[in-house]
């Protein structure tokens, strides 16, 4: 039985979205791993690390059923050239990590006249991809599932130092933007552009630092950017450039304009577009005259920005609606503010998609960092 594992990081049911966009066999086995049949070389490995955003290990697939013994585990040790450390990763409950395996394992090499160290994870059970790298580590993923304990080891790792330059590397940033990181920028546009993005045309009308449109841009699609501000504009420029010259692509013209997203026709060819991607304009950050969540004497105000925003978004999906193909993917953000128990959301929006010749077909799927005001949530919507 043969196959691959993709473990997820951070937003685990974004990550699947991803994989499935690519690949429809993808089977979840766990809130954060997924199971893939077939080819399971290094090689395959490396060519799905370098495509996803949002997986952090590649593994390829052992056994399935009980947990492995101590000898199968220090067999594939002694087995295995090239590492440094040996480790366990364990995606069960932290108080189940199986130390006694490790124990036993450990006094079967000694026995052998193998010194091998053992890396102990230093964050609950699991070893990151980091420490995996740095420390040329044979990292074995323990899952548990429904058919026992799936047992794997790690091909690949993501390539954080490459993702780190990607972000604090480009010549054009704004922290306080609120810009999405280029790995999640990495996920949408996989989800919207599917497995062969080559050749395909991409829309970002809110482009800000064109992290969107960078990634894009990086899979082979053509990009079409838009803006209200000058210097996002200027800043998409240059991070396009610089991102074309850091990864080799081959040199293509790209489209960039100063524009209202509710005009953004007045530019684009009608029937173009293949997929907009975006995550627009979601509203002020600080309410009351401080930065930090609302609270409920914000309520009011916050209702009248979401009229405001579902004004604009409507707005916005009635004129991409002449530039999208039939049967083109609109993927867009929609914001959700949290008063204690209560949410207010951008409901209309979706509401009103058939009307305005879209038909819903994925959301929300939920993105939000930690220290977010706003919480975003993605839809995905197809153009009739």
């Amino acid at each position: 039985m043969k196959g691959l594992l993709f473990v997820f990081g951070r937003t685990p049911d974004l990550s699947f979205f991803e994989l499935c966009a690519l690949s429809p066999a993808s089977k979840r086995i766990h809130e954060r791993v997924a199971y893939l049949p077939g080819e399971s070389s290094p090689e395959k490995a490396r060519q799905w690390i370098a495509r996803l955003g949002g997986t952090v290990k590649i593994g390829e697939l052992l056994d399935e059923g009980k947990l492995p013994d101590p000898e199968t585990l220090s067999s594939v040790v002694s087995g295995s050239a090239g590492y440094d450390a040996f480790g366990l990763s364990w995606y069960g409950d932290d108080a189940h990590y199986p130390r006694d395996l490790v124990r036993k394992c450990k006094e079967i090499l000694a026995g052998e006249g193998r010194h091998v160290r053992y890396l102990l994870p230093h964050d609950g059970s699991v070893l990151s991809s980091v420490a995996i790298a740095k420390q040329h580590a044979l990292d074995f993923l323990l899952i548990p599932s429904d058919a026992g304990v799936v047992f794997g080891r790690t091909l690949e790792v993501q390539p954080f130092e490459a993702w780190s330059a990607r972000d604090y590397g480009r010549p054009s940033a704004d922290p306080k933007s609120g810009m999405l990181p280029p790995k999640v920028a990495r996920m949408i546009v996989n989800i919207a552009l599917g497995p062969n993005p080559q050749g395909k045309t991409l829309l970002d009308p809110f482009c800000g630092m064109g992290t969107i449109l960078t990634e894009a841009y990086s899979l082979g699609a053509d990009v079409w950017g838009g803006d209200t501000s000058d210097q996002a504009v200027s800043a998409s420029e240059q991070n396009l450039a610089y991102i074309a010259g850091r990864t080799g692509a081959v040199r293509r013209p790209w489209h960039l304009f100063r524009i209202d997203a509710t005009h953004i026709s007045e530019r684009i060819p009608p029937r173009s577009i293949d997929a907009v991607v975006t995550e627009p304009y979601m509203g002020p950050t600080s309410f009351g005259g401080r930065t930090g969540a609302p609270v409920e004497n914000d309520a009011g105000r916050i209702k009248n920005i979401v009229k405001g925003l579902e004004k604009l978004y409507i707005g916005c999906l009635r004129d991409w609606q002449t530039v999208v193909k039939s049967g083109g993917t609109v993927l867009i953000a929609l914001p959700e503010y949290v008063l204690g128990a209560h949410t207010i959301s951008v409901k209309k929006v979706i509401d009103k998609c058939e009307m305005l010749g879209y038909t819903v077909v994925t959301g929300p799927i939920e993105y939000s960092r930690p220290q977010a005001v706003v919480r975003r949530k993605f839809y995905i919507v197809r153009r009739h």
